[in-house]
């Protein structure tokens, strides 16, 4: 027979059951991916598409929205996006605590961070998990056979992912090596352009004269610093005329030139008509310890578009820029010799992945700024060296005519050793004098204990001496003892009290 128990349930009872249900808000995660642009664009699967479908889904499950996060080309490899840490960091503050997205490989597309989330992080934090397509809505749980279909998508949309990738890189490199450029900005002085369905790069008429006059100064022999400086007075930063398309300055811009950037074009093939691509890594890839790739992984593809400057000044600027690097006079380095010659010229062996002692330590005291450091040589009466040499020059790095502060890092060695000195010196005498002092408690002490003990053992003998006296004296008064014996023992007795 079947149990009754809960046939009678009324309906106001039904209502209030309903009513402290839980109440979900709901964030919704939509994601397109890097590789989906221009002819590879999928428009059912667009931001737009994503957005309705999920209001849809939670529409129909009398869910609240409060907030759609969009991640407009970002890969599902990786799980740093901004709107994903926005909506993640929400979850966290409890403004949102239910999820919901298209279908799993918008969420993500490897497979064991996935996992992770849906069975430990959202279990853990109380959050619902809705993905519409794929009929999954962890409110009641996973079952068992769901969960291994869970898995097995997870995986396929990982080595669709990895698959995607692939062809991508291969599409890219081959590009390259036809001359197609397919960096994001084009370099000053340049302009990219879609010839025969290929971006090249084709000359900036206003910059290109500005980049002419770069390596003009430099093959004068003119220092990175001096070329900055001329060039602030009349023209704009290369980020300034990609912002305004202006090339001359106005009055009110204070923007500078910086030197490095000056450095880094004196150096770049691509203003004699050479494309060097491929040199970073995949800052994704946890292999590669540097961002530079070997540079027998480059792709170098030669006469690939016109060049600003003929190849016979670029290569005298530049092997005049390394010698001015790489090389100091011996005069100023007399305690090396090298092959046992005194040569004209000793090479400065510099490792530039090495960080300094005090990088990111040491605050100018004028400005605040942190200081900025310079390897080279230093000068000294006996013996030179070549170490780091921190400076700050504060907002005017050109300008400026004496830096706000400028010492070496060997210095810097010094006053920290003489420092350390100080303080242990200080800390051992501040011991020594607080030891002393105890010393001379513990002396103090031990002397007025004997002092104190003498006075009592004193004190009884005087004690005893007084009783003899007293019957002495009644003796002499009794007839017992003669003046004259009472006289003798009385004066025996005081001597005694005055010698103890």
């Amino acid at each position: 027979m079947a149990r009754t128990k809960n046939r009678h349930i009324s309906q106001s009872e039904t209502e209030v059951v309903k009513v402290i249900e839980k109440i979900y808000i709901a964030g919704i995660y939509a994601r397109l991916s890097q590789e989906r642009k221009e002819a590879y664009r999928d428009k059912s699967n667009s931001l737009e598409m994503q957005e309705e479908l999920c209001i849809n889904a939670a529409n129909e499950k009398d869910i609240k929205i409060l907030r759609v996060y969009k991640d407009y080309e970002y890969s599902g490899t990786n799980f740093k996006r901004p709107a994903f840490i926005e909506m993640m960091e929400d979850i966290r503050t409890g403004r949102i605590n239910c999820i919901i997205v298209k279908d799993m490989s918008r969420f993500g597309r490897e497979y064991l961070e996935i996992a992770n989330y849906i069975e430990k992080v959202f279990p853990f934090l109380g959050v619902r998990f809705i993905s519409v397509n794929d009929n999954l809505d962890t409110k009641d749980g996973i079952k068992s056979d769901q969960s291994y279909e869970i898995a097995i998508k997870n995986i396929f949309n990982d080595l669709y992912a990895k698959d995607i990738s692939k062809k991508i890189k291969a599409s890219k490199e081959i590009k390259m090596k036809q001359g197609s450029f397919i960096g994001a900005m084009a370099p000053y002085g340049y302009k990219v352009d879609k010839i025969d369905g290929k971006r090249v790069l084709v000359m900036d008429e206003k910059a290109a004269d500005v980049v002419r006059l770069i390596f003009y100064m430099a093959s004068q022999g003119k220092s990175n610093m001096q070329i900055a400086r001329e060039l602030t007075k009349t023209y704009t930063t290369p980020d300034e005329y990609k912002r305004t398309g202006k090339i001359f300055k106005d009055k009110e811009d204070t923007k500078q030139w910086d030197i490095s950037y000056i450095s880094k074009m004196l150096s770049d093939e691509v203003y004699i008509g050479n494309l060097i691509q491929r040199v970073y890594s995949n800052r994704h890839d946890p292999s590669r310890k540097s961002k530079f790739r070997d540079k027998e992984e480059w792709i170098i593809t030669e006469n690939t578009h016109e060049g600003l400057i003929d190849k016979t000044t670029f290569e005298n600027i530049r092997e005049i820029k390394e010698k001015k690097q790489n090389y100091l006079p011996y005069h100023s380095l007399k305690n090396i010799i090298k092959d046992g010659k005194e040569n004209v010229g000793v090479k400065i062996q510099r490792d530039h992945k090495k960080e300094g002692k005090y990088d990111d330590l040491i605050q100018c005291s004028v400005c605040g700024r942190y200081l900025k450091k310079q390897y080279g040589p230093r000068g000294l009466k006996y013996h030179d060296e070549i170490c780091y040499c921190y400076y700050c020059k504060g907002g005017d790095r050109l300008n400026l005519e004496k830096s706000h502060v400028r010492i070496y890092e060997t210095d810097l060695d010094k006053i920290l050793v003489d420092t350390l000195k100080r303080l242990v010196s200080s800390f051992y005498k501040k011991d020594k004098r607080l030891r002393l002092k105890i010393y001379l408690e513990n002396i103090s002490t031990e002397k007025i204990n004997q002092v104190s003990l003498k006075t009592d053992v004193n004190n009884k003998k005087i004690a005893s001496l007084r009783i003899n006296l007293q019957e002495q004296y009644e003796n002499y008064v009794k007839g017992e003892v003669l003046l004259s014996d009472f006289k003798i023992e009385s004066k025996k007795i005081n001597n005694g009290r005055l010698y103890n």
